[in-house]
Parts: C-alpha cells; structure tokens; sequence
C-alpha cells in the first residue's frame, strides 16, 4: 500500500528522508508525497526535490485549536498536485 512520508525541518532532516526513502523502496512501498512540518526551508525542500523528484507539501506547527485551519491548507495543496 502506498504512504506519506511526514518530516519536520531539523538538522539531520535531509539524511533521516533520504534513509526513510531508501526502506521504502527496498520495500516497493510506493511513496504518494512527502509532507515537511514547520516553518518552511526552501533550500531543503530544493535539495530535496532535486535529488529524489519527490512531491512536496507542508504543514505548519500547529496547535489543538489551529488544526483544521492549517490541515485545511494542506488539503488544497494536496488537491492542486493530484
């Protein structure tokens, strides 16, 4: 079955979805996209993109209250892509 893979804008953050990319195919479970929680880095999400081809959305830090607003926000991107 395919998945999402869910990551979030750390040091290390590149080598933890390379390594997680890599179990996923040695496992031929096809990846749908990938979604970086946090506030936004365009040179990850460059290198990222580049390097794999991988689809890419985000998610911002969210608190209990703010959620339905910000995964709202996540679902029009996943609508535009698919």
């Amino acid at each position: 079955k395919p998945c999402i893979l869910v990551a979030k804008y750390y040091l290390g953050v590149i080598n933890h979805i390379l390594l997680s990319l890599e179990a996923l195919k040695k496992r031929e479970i096809p990846l749908i996209a990938l979604v970086m929680m946090g506030e936004r880095d365009e040179s990850i999400d460059e290198f990222i993109k580049s390097y794999t081809g991988v689809r890419i959305f985000h998610l911002p830090f969210y608190t209990t209250e703010d959620f339905l607003e910000k995964s709202k926000n996540l679902r029009e991107q996943m609508q535009k892509m698919f």
